[in-house]
């Protein structure tokens, strides 16, 4: 059977929300399989690499994931997805100053996101007791954290205690 390229996306589409699914409850064995099954035939889908990528790293195949992730930048070097989970990657392992560059790379790149920018607002405010000028660049790029939706979500789920008047403020300081 031949498809049309019209088909031949829309089946890879379902393929990868089958994959997303089998992420989410915990079948990660099927859904690497579904990531490779549809880089043999769409060997340069890089949102598919990125996923793969990630799902290897979450797996503990850190070797792998970096090597899956750094294909995506033989196919355009400046795809900020990949160099944003490079830099999450170099993070996690303590290199900071190769995630500041990856992630810096990454705000200038291919589909920058603002979780990418608020990445490096971090970085650069640590250093803030070395260097000023990174210190003044992150406290500005910090407050894309508005942009991003994830943080506005996380903030809707912050309590505060509630107070019900069960004592006297007189005097006091809040």
């Amino acid at each position: 059977m031949i498809f049309t390229p019209s088909q031949t996306s829309q089946w890879i589409n379902d393929v990868l929300q089958k994959a997303d699914l089998c992420k989410k409850t915990g079948q990660v064995e099927q859904a690497e399989h579904i990531y490779r099954t549809v880089l043999q035939l769409e060997p340069r889908n890089l949102p598919v690499i990125i996923n793969l990528g990630a799902l290897l790293h979450s797996t503990g195949k850190r070797t792998e994931a970096v090597q899956v992730t750094e294909s995506a930048l033989e196919i355009d070097a400046v795809y900020s997805p990949a160099l944003t989970n490079l830099g999450l990657m170099a993070e996690e392992e303590g290199f900071l100053e190769t995630a500041t560059t990856l992630y810096e790379r990454a705000v200038v790149g291919n589909g920058v996101t603002p979780q990418t920018k608020w990445n490096l607002s971090r970085l650069l405010i640590g250093k803030g007791l070395e260097d000023d000028e990174a210190w003044r660049r992150g406290i500005e790029m910090y407050e894309v954290r508005w942009e991003w939706d994830q943080f506005r979500a996380a903030q809707l789920k912050l309590t505060f205690p509630e107070w019900r008047g069960e004592c006297s403020l007189d005097g006091e300081r809040i």
